[in-house]
């Protein structure tokens, strides 16, 4: 590996943090829950938290691997392809998702007659040279990205302050408990679950050592802004006005003060939003591209990343026929994504664990072999 493409454990996390923070800075929550979304939010990151754990434990134990690379080793030749083949399909309509939310939210905001096409070439074109240049540009850049990201979330949250209203908050679960969970397990599928990806990135990592650390302290991270962020949403918009407008944290910056102070704010939230999708894509991008070198068996450095960029900025257009029938969609993400972000990495790693079990009793056999054959 070269030293140019490796990236540190903060620029790691960043990366982790982006994947998941994208959707919530302009869809904001699921607000099923009524007043107690912002405890669903919570529930969400409680329900995914096994995903992380287990992604943290296969990049511990293959440090230098992607999970594609993984599968090959657990699962064999025939049956790794086979399961890369699948993810592959997966990972190219998730990548199509997320241009397709961009290019609407960008043309619904600001560029209405703007061809949506227009919006993903370029959005395409910057995740296809952060892929293109390697783990390592994509780290640096989603460091900065971060930041930024963090910056607007800060302000947009202490400016809203004057229009907090606490009654919005009441009453605190008077259905339960049960709606908060269900609230959480319909956001968890597209909010945190898909880290799968980043083990590839974590890869890069110059430090091998307390992944598993590093993963949960971005996990952490992204409960705490989910959680903020969707109490933000209800304090200053009430749950009904929530639930209506499709994007209604872009909504909550708009009403924050007037004039040029209003501007940049909206700016800041659809930069950071766009800022997010960019580093999804450019990580997804670079998971086929790695994806389709195995499974024929090429190196996969950048070759079929043109080919990936078409078939999904295409593929984008074709996707949804309406925001509506995005977010419709959403309800039912859960049953096809529930295979590819836990069924198929729970297996991985109850199989790695046991691979290598019997690896440290083959080699203690060994040992004890050679040490009884030395006293001989």
């Amino acid at each position: 590996m070269k030293e140019g493409c490796t990236i540190t454990r903060l620029q790691a996390v960043s990366v982790a943090i982006l994947f998941s923070l994208g959707s919530l800075l302009v869809f904001g929550g699921e607000f099923s829950a009524g007043p107690d979304s912002w405890l669903a939010a919570l529930a969400c990151g409680i329900i995914a938290l096994p995903v992380w754990l287990i992604c943290g434990r296969l990049s511990s134990l293959y440090p230098r691997k992607s999970l594609f690379e993984i599968f090959l080793e657990i699962y064999g030749k025939v049956g790794g392809r086979i399961l890369i083949a699948f993810y592959l399909i997966y990972v190219l309509n998730l990548c199509s998702t997320v241009i397709r939310n961009c290019t609407e939210f960008m043309q619904i905001v600001a560029l209405s007659r703007t061809p949506q096409i227009a919006m993903a070439i370029l959005l395409v074109g910057l995740a296809f040279f952060l892929a293109y240049k390697g783990v390592g540009l994509i780290g640096r850049f989603s460091f900065w990205s971060a930041i930024l990201c963090f910056l607007a979330i800060g302000v947009t949250i202490i400016a809203a302050s004057p229009y907090f209203d606490i009654k919005y908050l009441e009453p605190v679960l008077a259905n339960g408990i049960l709606p908060v969970f269900k609230s959480g397990l319909l956001v968890a599928p597209y909010r945190l679950a898909d880290i799968f990806l980043i083990i590839g990135v974590f890869a890069y990592m110059k430090q091998s050592g307390k992944r598993v650390r590093w993963l949960l302290s971005g996990w952490g991270t992204i409960v705490v802004i989910s959680c903020l962020v969707t109490l933000i949403l209800i304090l200053v918009l009430g749950v009904p006005m929530a639930q209506k407008l499709n994007f209604p944290f872009y909504a909550t910056a708009s009403l924050i003060n007037i004039g040029e102070f209003l501007t940049q704010v909206e700016v800041f939230i659809s930069g950071s939003f766009l800022l997010t999708g960019i580093v999804k894509m450019s990580v997804a991008f670079h998971a086929v591209d790695r994806g389709l070198g195995l499974l024929c068996g090429t190196t996969g450095k950048g070759q079929y990343l043109w080919a990936i960029g078409l078939f999904c900025t295409a593929y984008s257009a074709v996707l949804y026929e309406s925001t509506v029938q995005m977010r419709a969609f959403l309800q039912i993400y859960i049953y096809l994504a529930t295979p590819f972000q836990l069924l198929i990495p729970l297996a991985t790693w109850i199989f790695a664990e046991i691979r290598r079990v019997r690896e440290r009793t083959r080699l203690a056999s060994v040992l004890a072999l050679s040490n009884t054959s030395a006293e001989k």
